[in-house]
């Protein structure tokens, strides 16, 4: 019965493939062999339905079945044809004809086209059968060891809780090419943070007595935080924030700062490796811990509950965008960095967050959260801009004669700095280069939050100042990013003479900047009420 199937749809699609000159309304996309009903998806207004494109794409299909000896040959002509061409309907038929290949040649590698796919859908049954297809390519895929590459592909069932992946990824075709290692990586749960893969060595979260269990060291230091475990006394420091925790394994007492609290389920040890409980994770360290049962998946994000009325977060992040945007490419497995999202990482990685613990250290001299806090407030009321007002005011309290003089008298970097601290002073008067500080009190408190020194809340509320006070002196964000690059044009000591006011320094980075995200840079702000944090005091 399944052979006369496969048989009728190969017969069904082949006939389709080549019926000559057939007019784009009259193709009828079909699934090739290989693909059982239910797992084909057909995309509305596809390139890959036109009919000269569908035509190549099955003559492709036919080949991979033949093993025809030019496949490889017009496959690779084929992309070569259309690849300035961005349609999720032709990445997927790519998709399958690649799947097929690899299968055949049991070439142990992936590629993206069903990503590239994916990408281009919304939320959706389409979208969520393609992502299907590229955790069954990752599958055989080993690429990298620990299955990066599926875990990756795993990690999008999460919006997807009812969808039984793991029961039918492994298509009858692929059974023999599936050793015991892998059929048991199926059977376990997936840990992401910010619904993402860690791309950590770690143990799998477990199920004890109905309560989920996880590897707590791993989640801290992906969310920042520290834990430590004396294997002698059996006693486990955590610390994130400013919050400590002390307990033992096998005891469901612990303190926290102190206090004594009860835990939920008794902390152990496997492998080496401590497991608390996901609620502990929750409420402790303000996340929101989610199942997605079926494919199997707990996910670890934070709660921004609390801040959901704020508009805070909407000054942090144009507030913070310039430096927040570099380095713009750190390694091929490091993703982009991206200004839209607070701390300028799409999702919270531990090499982020000692990244940003080591910055704060070798350009701060911020040790801990204490540093950070009376850094943060020093900078927003005093900063540089304490230092230029005080050179302002000694140049413009003399007579023009007397700095006629001064400038005679100096030399060196005085001859330049002099004349450009008086120009800047006179165009900004009392604000002096207060922006060029106040943005970098948003930076200091996002690289907080990804350090561990502060809670999400925390971070936002910290800066507050910094935004009330920055709504206060200017009127947009063009003319605040002004500001800031006169302040650093200062106190970089850079020679503009001779260099026109718009070439300034970062002046025409920053203008890139604002009109790349138009949509961050909302001048409205200024105008309208800063909504506080409830609920998070220091």
């Amino acid at each position: 019965m399944i052979k006369f199937k496969v048989i009728f749809i190969l017969t069904v699609s082949l006939m389709f493939c080549f019926m000559p000159t057939l007019a784009a309304s009259e193709v009828t996309p079909t699934p090739p062999s290989w693909v059982v009903d239910g797992e084909y998806v057909i995309f509305k207004n596809s390139v890959a339905y036109e009919p000269e494109t569908w035509g190549k794409i099955c003559n492709l299909r036919k080949e991979i079945e033949d093993n025809a000896v030019k496949f490889e040959e017009n496959l690779i002509k084929f992309v070569s044809e259309y690849e300035n061409v961005n349609d999720a309907g032709l990445y997927y038929e790519l998709g399958l004809i690649y799947h097929k290949y690899y299968l055949n040649n049991r070439f142990e590698k992936g590629h993206d086209w069903f990503i590239k796919s994916a990408d281009l859908l919304e939320h959706g049954e389409k979208q969520k059968i393609v992502y299907m297809w590229n955790a069954r390519t990752a599958l055989f895929s080993k690429m990298y060891i620990d299955y990066k590459v599926l875990n990756e592909a795993m990690c999008k069932f999460i919006d997807y809780p009812d969808y039984n992946v793991r029961e039918i990824i492994v298509s009858d075709e692929m059974l023999e090419y599936l050793d015991n290692s892998e059929k048991l990586f199926l059977e376990e749960p997936l840990l992401t943070i910010d619904k993402t893969y860690i791309q950590e060595k770690s143990l799998p979260p477990e199920i004890v007595n109905g309560k989920f269990m996880i590897p707590v060291k791993t989640v801290l230091r992906m969310i920042g935080g520290v834990s430590e475990l004396n294997t002698k006394t059996q006693e486990v420091t955590l610390v994130r924030a400013g919050d400590t925790f002390k307990l033992t394994v096998g005891s469901d007492i612990a303190y926290k700062n102190g206090k004594k609290i009860i835990l939920d389920a008794t902390p152990y040890i496997k492998r080496g490796v401590v497991f608390l409980s996901s609620r502990f994770v929750s409420e402790q360290f303000g996340q929101v811990v989610t199942w997605a049962e079926k494919p199997m998946i707990l996910d670890i994000s934070e709660n921004k509950d609390a801040s959901k009325s704020s508009n805070l977060e909407k000054w942090l992040l144009p507030m913070g965008s310039y430096i927040n945007q570099y380095p713009k490419i750190i390694a091929y497995y490091i993703p982009t960095r991206d200004v839209r999202f607070f701390t300028g990482y799409p999702v919270r990685r531990s090499f982020y967050s000692l990244k940003a613990i080591d910055q704060l250290k070798e350009a701060w001299d911020i040790y801990n959260r204490e540093d950070l806090l009376e850094q943060i407030e020093s900078l927003t009321n005093y900063g540089h801009n304490s230092s230029f007002l005080e050179y302002f005011r000694f140049i413009d309290g003399m007579t023009d004669k007397e700095y006629e003089n001064l400038l005679k008298e100096v030399s060196g970097i005085d001859e330049y700095m002099f004349p450009l601290n008086k120009e800047i002073g006179e165009k900004w008067g009392k604000r002096g280069i207060m922006a060029w500080d106040l943005f970098r009190v948003s930076n200091l408190a996002q690289w907080g939050y990804m350090a561990g020194y502060l809670t999400y809340n925390e971070a936002l509320v910290a800066a507050e100042p910094a935004a009330r006070k920055l709504q206060k002196n200017f009127s947009s964000w063009e003319e605040a990013y002004d500001n800031y690059v006169d302040g650093h044009v200062w106190w970089s000591r850079t020679d503009v003479r001779g260099i026109k006011y718009e070439e300034w320094g970062r002046r025409q980075e920053c203008k890139e900047l604002m009109q790349k995200h138009k949509e961050m840079f909302d001048d409205s702000l200024f105008k309208r009420k800063i909504i506080s944090v409830e609920g998070v005091d220091f």
